[in-house]
């Protein structure tokens, strides 16, 4: 599995700077954060993610590897009648996406 950034699109649907005013997210509800996009299907209660530096003092040091547990709250939904189907059954929405704070190897 690979972690992507969100991106931002202009009007004409090309890629543009984060910086750009004008561009709008691709996946508004994340902004600038990295994304993990996997199908609907997925079982998260079965599994973990690891998160590793693989490419050391290229991204400003060598971070420790982390290893976080999944469950079905850290997953946001992105099908608009998926959504409506879960909230008619379960109530709103109380996605709670993970967050990482890397730490540097000592």
């Amino acid at each position: 599995m690979l972690f992507t950034p969100n991106y931002k699109l202009n009007k004409a649907g090309e890629k543009v700077s984060d910086n750009d005013p004008e561009g709008k997210w691709f996946f508004p509800f994340a902004k600038d954060n990295y994304l993990l996009s996997i199908v609907n299907t997925f079982v998260t209660d079965n599994f973990s993610v690891k998160i590793e530096d693989i490419d050391g003092e290229e991204n400003g040091g060598q971070f420790e590897t982390q290893v976080i547990q999944l469950y079905p709250f850290n997953m946001y939904i992105l099908c608009s009648s998926e959504n409506e189907r879960q909230a008619q059954q379960f109530g709103p929405r109380t996605n709670r996406p993970v967050e990482v704070i890397l730490e540097r190897k000592k």
